[in-house]
């Protein structure tokens, strides 16, 4: 386990929290560089929003991994229900 910042925010949330940013940022320089009228394809606009949204993506689950070790499992009645247990 790695241990958390002096924010108390773990090093890899940190890490997947900054390629997304830098994703994002990636990907408004591309929109900005079409809007200026240099040239730009749909498919390299549409690669980059995707590289975003995944970045995005494990940055939302590299937290939400950080933060059930830090808390723990929650309790049985916590769970959602299971549709399929009927």
């Amino acid at each position: 386990m790695t241990s958390p910042t002096a924010a108390g925010t773990p090093p890899e949330v940190t890490a997947a929290e900054q390629e997304a940013a830098e994703a994002a940022d990636l990907l408004a320089a591309l929109e900005e560089k079409a809007s200026s009228g240099q040239d730009v394809t749909p498919r390299q606009l549409a690669e980059q929003r995707e590289l975003y949204r995944f970045a995005r993506l494990r940055a939302d689950a590299t937290r939400r991994k950080a933060d059930h070790r830090r808390t723990g499992p929650r309790p049985a009645g916590d769970q959602p229900a299971d549709p399929q247990a009927v």
